[in-house]
């Protein structure tokens, strides 16, 4: 019988974002960066969420990251992504993000502007919880045993 695993990190919120039909490529990223990102980082933040990441994957992007697939040979063209961007909430307990969520500046303020351009439809979430081996931003350490120094 296998152990449940114990979460050692952060747990993580990811939304794979689609933009409404209605608007353009362009108008979905300036909305997101400069209109919908100031509206929600202080109300993450009161509540505990502790990274707040917007990815933005324009179809142009998409393209030039098909084509470089085609050189590494890993993966297949067609295995990239369609969604136009990605958000990641991390957070030490999944109820910093759920109490954000009640909080009545959401209700007023966040969700209608949250529909102005995401189309909740075609969009999905992931959540889980993330365990880093990496990472640059932090002076990311590497084990040397593994890396073979």
């Amino acid at each position: 019988m296998s152990q449940k695993h114990q979460p050692k990190g952060l747990y993580k919120v990811t939304i794979h974002a689609y933009r409404r039909s209605d608007i353009t490529e362009e108008q979905f990223h300036d909305h997101w960066i400069n209109i919908h990102a100031p509206k929600i980082s202080s109300l993450l933040k009161k509540y505990g969420v502790i990274g707040y990441t917007q990815y933005h994957t324009p179809s142009w992007v998409r393209a030039k990251a098909a084509e470089q697939l085609k050189t590494l040979g890993s993966f297949a063209t067609e295995n990239v992504a369609d969604y136009d961007g990605y958000v990641e909430l991390r957070m030490p307990d999944l109820s910093c993000y759920e109490n954000a969520r009640k909080d009545p500046y959401y209700a007023q303020v966040v969700k209608p502007d949250e529909e102005e351009f995401f189309d909740f439809e075609r969009s999905k979430v992931t959540v889980g919880w993330e365990e880093i081996y990496v990472d640059e931003r932090e002076g990311g350490r590497v084990d040397e045993s593994v890396a073979g120094g």
